[in-house]
């Protein structure tokens, strides 16, 4: 009996995955994203980040802005699964777009307070499940998990659905019971990895260097921006000195006139009139990164 629930609990998994979140659909249709990359036209402009870049991000204004200043035409797209920071991103860029060739001339790195630090752990299970490869394995082990019980985990999340997505039932049960669950363990866990990360030593960015090394071996234009919160958040004078120093562009864009606290949805995200508002400035300060990168694929292009 036992083995025939665990055997049902995985069937059900496999086939109704996606209808656990709006994140989970996301990830799953992130295959899709890379493809629909790799077969636009013009310059490919690819935005990855958290849901800071769902909620505060809208393309169509950004093209607008883009077009206004002659940069056109772009293909943009978009990946932003919840609650992650630099470890998933990096995984994620090298899973579904440089591990398939299916890469952007521009990469825009969206971040927030502590995401582009060392300390930022990635999720195990997440990784398995989601954002690795067999042949990955050895690099992952190396670089993202150590010890033993986040190998266990990494190991049954690749080859287990309802192991990988335990967590997110329970979430959905509790939600169902605890009024205002969701939001308030989200908030709680946010203060808890803040407070944690604070305690710790020096900061460090040897994966950011990492991942703008790998963007510029494959020929993408990294641009990493700095995005709002409702309040506003000290800046590491290391992040632009790292960036720089790989021949990156970094943009500071916590302050935008016309973003206030009343800009936002919630304590992280904007709300739709902010976004716009958001996305108008974004699209117009992108222009210059955007079009130094076009003009070197013309240039490129032109010479071959």
């Amino acid at each position: 009996m036992v083995l025939l629930v665990l055997a049902g609990a995985e069937v059900v998994m496999r086939f109704g995955e996606q209808f656990l979140s709006r994140d989970v659909k996301h990830i799953q249709e992130i295959p899709a994203i890379s493809q629909s990359l790799a077969g636009g036209k013009g310059e490919k402009i690819l935005f990855i980040g958290n849901s800071q870049v769902r909620a505060g991000i809208n393309p169509e204004v950004i093209e607008q802005e883009l077009k206004a200043r002659g940069v056109t035409p772009v293909h943009i797209e978009r990946v932003f699964p919840d609650s992650t920071s630099l470890p998933d991103w990096y995984r994620v860029f090298k899973h579904y777009f440089v591990g398939t060739s299916r890469l952007p001339e521009v990469l825009v790195l969206c971040f927030s307070d502590i995401a582009l630090q060392d300390s930022s752990g990635i999720d195990p299970i997440r990784l398995g499940h989601y954002y690795s490869s067999p042949s990955e394995m050895p690099e992952i082990m190396a670089e993202d998990v150590h010890d033993f019980d986040s190998r266990a985990e990494f190991v049954l999340a690749s080859l287990s659905y309802s192991f990988a997505n335990r967590m997110r039932v329970r979430t959905r049960a509790l939600d169902a019971i605890v009024p205002d669950y969701r939001d308030s363990a989200q908030r709680i866990n946010r203060d808890m990895k803040r407070e944690s990360y604070g305690k710790l030593g020096p900061k460090s960015y040897q994966r950011l260097s990492r991942f703008l090394a790998m963007a510029k071996s494959e020929g993408v234009r990294v641009v990493v921006v700095a995005m709002p919160q409702p309040v506003v958040y000290s800046l590491d004078p290391q992040i632009k000195t790292v960036i720089e120093g790989a021949g990156m562009s970094f943009l500071d864009c916590r302050t935008v006139s016309g973003i206030s606290a009343a800009s936002f949805a919630d304590e992280m995200h904007l709300a739709t009139t902010g976004a716009s508002v958001y996305s108008h400035f974004l699209g117009r300060e992108l222009a210059g990164p955007v079009g130094k990168a076009a003009s070197r694929d013309n240039l490129t292009s032109n010479t071959r």
